[in-house]
């Protein structure tokens, strides 16, 4: 009797045992990911700020204020510098 009772909570503790180093490995990975995507993030937040710096100076001197097709494309591209600059707000 003795030995059925160890031999289930062995048992038991062994189940139980596998799921948390299961858990654990998969945290493990997933906190490896969120730090390459943080990475990630960083980079392109740094790379719209210097964008966003650069449209800003080029925006001064009125460059491309003409309706051309250098105009439509320098508002096309304020548009999507604001987008970012909205994501990167939030």
């Amino acid at each position: 009797m003795i030995v059925g009772i160890i031999a289930i909570v062995l048992w038991v503790a062994t189940v139980i045992g596998y799921i948390i180093w299961n858990l654990n490995s998969k945290v493990a990975k997933l906190e490896q990911i969120a730090a390459k995507q943080k990475i990630i993030i960083d980079s392109v937040s740094a790379i719209v700020e210097e964008s966003n710096r650069q449209l800003s100076q080029v925006e001064l001197t009125d460059a491309f204020k003409s309706d051309d097709q250098i105009g439509f494309f320098f508002r096309n591209l304020q548009n999507i510098q604001d987008s970012l600059n909205h994501y990167l707000r939030s």
